[in-house]
């Protein structure tokens, strides 16, 4: 796990690992990264032996520290077969979701999910909060109603650090696609200046 496309190629194609990686291995990309990249990795591979999956992670920071991660995993049956226990070893959940490339795609749309509902949450709570209302309180009754969410239900918790990266990369992917996406556009406008600082000051 790196932080971006850059770094992977680092790893992968410039250190030397593919010259001693024994055939059979399996190379498991982690880091939220272009779909596109996973694949072109794996054809690269293909051809040693070497099998590449991508296996991004959600639920934050928390969730790490707790083992309660959960990974999207992406590519071939045998490959994913053979890395699982690894995995299985630091998430709750493996989800097998498709081929190479599919575990960056799930990541991408459950983070353009999440960033929607991080910037609905703050502007609703802080029109609670400008209205009189104890906000601590707001969110727990909201808890029990239909517009309770993951975000809101631990608001305060997260840091908002990787949502610029994240939009970017779904954004970049839509684009590519040819999908028209403005909320996610707006979103993406909104939630760069949110931060854990702006969020937990609503609570007070």
């Amino acid at each position: 796990m790196v932080a971006n496309d850059e770094q992977i190629h680092d790893v992968i194609e410039r250190s030397g690992l593919l010259d001693v990686l024994a055939h059979g291995s399996v190379i498991a990309i982690a880091s939220s990264c272009s779909p596109e990249t996973c694949r072109r990795l794996a054809k690269l591979t293909a051809p040693k032996g070497i099998g590449i999956i991508d296996v991004p992670l959600v639920l934050g920071q928390e969730a790490m520290d707790n083992g309660q991660l959960v990974a999207y995993v992406g590519g071939d049956e045998a490959s994913v077969g053979k890395a699982r226990p690894a995995i299985q070893a630091f998430s709750k959940q493996v989800l097998h979701v498709g081929d190479i490339g599919a575990g960056q795609i799930t990541k991408s749309i459950n983070n353009m999910l999440l960033w929607s509902c991080m910037v609905a949450n703050f502007e609703c709570l802080n029109l609670a909060k400008k209205l009189g209302v104890d906000t601590p309180r707001l969110i727990e009754a909201l808890g029990h109603g239909s517009g309770t969410n993951w975000s809101l239900s631990r608001w305060g918790k997260s840091t908002g650090k990787w949502a610029e990266k994240d939009m970017d990369v779904a954004l970049e992917l839509a684009q590519d696609a040819k999908v028209p996406m403005p909320l996610a556009g707006l979103v993406d406008q909104l939630v760069k200046p949110l931060n854990q600082e702006r969020m937990k000051a609503l609570l007070s």
